[in-house]
């Protein structure tokens, strides 16, 4: 106690957090920990309900993962997807946010394959092949040996050449 009090430091510590109730920089790191483990935690958990072709429960949990961590760009990816999918047909406004969120992803990892390849798909669903191949080619070109995005590829130039008219949707 003594440690403590005759320090100025350790005494305003100290009180700020026991008598005061306020946080320290550990309290503050590990609530920053937590959360960013929550948001990895719904992101896992939308990925598989939209696997299971749950979209609109897959965007619930996409949200609260950018909610809990929106500077990782795969996060923002596929919310915006997602809020694309769910409102494709219902709400162009909310699916072109959905498209405008994936783009944001971009710019927030530009090196990532997956945000190019989820915008590819979005033009592909929309019917807009040439837009597709052109996001699609970006993802290959950072991984070529994504099996998905060579399919959506094979299925834009179908498209561009009459071969395919209903777009993909998934």
């Amino acid at each position: 106690a003594y440690e403590v009090l005759s320090d100025d430091e350790a005494r305003e510590k100290y009180i700020n957090k026991h008598i005061l109730g306020l946080k320290d920089e550990d309290d503050l790191a590990m609530e920053q920990v937590q959360q960013v483990l929550a948001a990895e935690a719904a992101f896992k958990a939308g990925m598989t309900v939209l696997n299971n072709g749950k979209v609109t429960e897959a965007l619930q949990h996409f949200k609260k993962a950018v909610d809990g961590y929106p500077e990782e760009a795969e996060y923002v990816a596929y919310y915006g997807y997602t809020l694309f999918r769910a409102n494709q047909n219902a709400n162009s406004s909310r699916a072109a946010e959905g498209m405008e969120l994936i783009r944001k992803s971009i710019e927030l990892k530009e090196m990532a394959p997956k945000p190019y390849h989820l915008l590819g798909k979005v033009y592909l669903m929309s019917g807009d092949p040439k837009a597709a191949r052109k996001w699609l080619r970006k993802s290959l070109k950072l991984q070529p040996d994504n099996p998905e995005a060579v399919r959506d590829y094979r299925r834009a130039e179908a498209m561009s050449k009459g071969e395919v008219s209903v777009p993909a949707t998934a």
